[in-house]
């Protein structure tokens, strides 16, 4: 049952993430400090496509994940 539920809650954590760093970085900072969180950026892009990946795992890989 984890299994079915671990790569969708990494998915929408994932694209949480991006949301908040978006959120910040352009709305609340007005887009001035962009340099400052191209690494968050980069850190969410990762955790996008590792969320991706998870959904083409098979039961034994998801296990050990």
């Amino acid at each position: 049952m984890l299994n079915n539920k671990l790569p969708i809650t990494i998915l929408m954590l994932s694209i949480f993430i991006l949301f908040y760093i978006f959120f910040q970085s352009e709305i609340v900072l007005d887009g001035k400090m962009r340099a400052y969180y191209y690494s968050h950026y980069k850190f969410a892009g990762i955790l996008i496509l590792f969320s991706i990946i998870t959904f083409y795992l098979n039961k034994k890989q998801k296990d050990y994940l």
